[in-house]
């Protein structure tokens, strides 16, 4: 049996999250229960284990004359009642779990209220378990809603979601709110020893602190971590370097970046995949830095546009990385930041009154926005992130073969971008939910056309507007082709569908451009090639 399963709480003394622990304490010491609970957290959390466990709480024979009195005190589920066993491992008839996700429509509530009317054949209270809830369509909710208003008797619904947004206010209304909140590293680490020591494994605190790290506030993924990087009944060293990277592999990363050598990332990420190296841990890794960084920065009161630049750094890679948020609330705290740093994001529009002279690179004229100092004496940012100190403005950028090439192209034309489509139209409208259905069949192809632009539509031909030649071979690519086509195909209920990618400069102007803003986009591609390719 997996460890996450085989170690995961019995009792409400065993919970973790402490919060979540005391409310539930408050249930048993009260002696009454709700008809419906709604547990609300991140993923791994144990909302399903804490579901398990009151079921087991209101099902133990010690604690019925509680229920039946509506007075006392209820004891902790004990472990020896064979009722108690089949609920805590899942197989128990009393107990209905239900996935969502997987059963979201009216007739999979309609049928589960036929289950509910069912009296079991053991047990006392029925307890329905109904995960990540929020995928429940609206008419099934209409339907859920009647039962949480006239339940049946001695049933307790437990709705849990990761999505506490999606439910509907008047579901909530009728439940009561347990939040669940991330782990913090000191709670997953203690959890790791106590099954390191059940196990006879000796296990490193450091280990322990990159599992919990790694791990993202997940109880679930950090055990299923640490499983993975035993070996012969003891931690390995090179499993754990594969499945948790280490800080020198981050550091060397951000050393490439620092210099925009397109030559050093590739070279990364190759030898990163000959040594089996874990993607998610090395996105949670490089993410973890920039955070610790900037966090340092603003203890330090360093100047401003040094957490400019880490922002920009940090908004560009959690934007780009999994095709949704990789770390949990990543999007808001950059926006927090973003609106006190007063600067604008790299990532906007221009402004049309700047000199429309030869294009810089993106974090460049961020760092000189407000120096007059030339693009080559301004500070790399990446450079900054790496060192502890100010550097000088004056300082010269460390100079690679890359960086050579573009200063000794610095001076060729460019290509001239053509007119960006109108943001209007069928194809424009459909959009949200062309993103939304490509998400479910491949979060790689989201993550493109997240770039892209809907075009024009003429006829069976659909127009989608790309900036980068790297995305327009990766989507013409057979196996992304084809799910493109599926998922317009259905959207837009168009048979034998075309798609044409325009890419946003002329083709007769089109040159070799090895420019600032050029490298820029190199590099860019570099990394979303080496990301996207590890599908999830």
């Amino acid at each position: 049996m997996a460890w996450y399963r085989q170690y995961r709480p019995q009792n409400v003394s065993d919970l973790h999250i402490a919060p979540v622990r005391e409310q539930l304490q408050n249930v048993l010491d009260a002696g009454q229960f709700a008809h419906a609970y709604l547990f609300a957290g991140p993923k791994g959390t144990g909302k399903t284990s804490s579901a398990r466990i009151l079921a087991r709480v209101l099902n133990d024979p010690r604690n019925q004359s509680v229920i039946q009195e509506g007075k006392g005190k209820f004891v902790e589920p004990d472990g020896k009642d064979p009722v108690l066993a089949k609920i805590a491992e899942g197989r128990s008839q009393v107990v209905i779990e239900q996935d969502a996700a997987s059963h979201r429509g009216i007739d999979d509530v309609r049928q589960l209220q036929e289950h509910i009317s069912v009296v079991p054949t053991e047990g006392f209270v029925r307890v329905v378990i109904l995960d990540e809830v929020h995928m429940l369509t609206n008419e099934a909710f209409n339907a859920l809603l009647k039962m949480l208003e006239e339940p049946p008797k001695n049933v307790v619904f437990v709705l849990a979601t990761t999505e506490l947004h999606k439910v509907p206010a008047t579901v909530q209304s009728r439940c009561q709110l347990i939040r669940f909140r991330q782990a913090t590293t000191d709670e997953i680490a203690g959890v790791l020893h106590t099954i390191a020591e059940a196990e006879e494994i000796t296990l490193d605190d450091d280990i322990a602190a990159r599992l919990a790290k790694v791990a993202n506030g997940s109880f679930r993924d950090a055990v299923k971590y640490f499983e993975q990087i035993i070996r012969d009944g003891a931690v390995s060293p090179e499993l754990a370097a594969a499945v948790l990277g280490s800080d020198e592999e981050v550091t060397d990363l951000l050393r490439a970046l620092a210099t925009k050598d397109v030559a050093a990332v590739s070279e990364y990420f190759t030898n990163a995949r000959q040594k089996g190296v874990s993607f998610r841990a090395l996105e949670q890794a490089l993410l973890a830095a920039l955070q610790e960084r900037l966090s340092r920065a603003i203890q330090r009161q360093e100047a401003k546009k040094t957490l400019v630049n880490i922002v920009d750094l940090l908004e560009h890679f959690s934007q780009r990385l999994g095709g949704s948020e990789p770390v949990e609330g990543i999007a808001l705290e950059v926006a927090c930041y973003r609106w006190c740093v007063g600067e604008k994001s790299s990532n906007t529009d221009p402004d049309p009154n700047e000199a429309k002279s030869t294009p810089k690179s993106k974090t460049t004229t961020m760092a000189c926005e407000k120096e007059d100092i030339s693009r080559e004496q301004a500070v790399p940012v990446a450079e900054r992130i790496m060192t502890e100190q100010e550097v000088s403005p004056t300082q010269n950028t460390p100079k690679t073969a890359s960086s050579s090439a573009v200063e000794a192209s610095a001076t060729q034309p460019l290509r001239k971008p053509v007119s960006k489509p109108a943001k209007e139209g069928p194809l424009h409208k459909e959009w949200p939910g062309i993103l939304l259905a490509m998400r479910e069949k491949s979060t790689a192809v989201e993550s493109l056309l997240r770039n892209a632009e809907p075009g024009r539509l003429e006829g069976s031909a659909v127009h989608i507007a790309l900036s980068l030649p790297f995305h327009k071979e990766r989507l013409e690519t057979t196996k992304y082709a084809r799910a493109v086509k599926e998922v317009f195909e259905q959207r837009l209920g168009i048979t034998d569908i075309e798609i044409v990618y325009d890419l946003l400069q002329r083709p007769d102007e089109a040159v070799v451009d090895v420019s600032a803003q050029a490298h820029d986009d190199l590099l860019v591609a570099a990394v979303e090639e080496a990301l996207l390719s590890v599908e999830t």
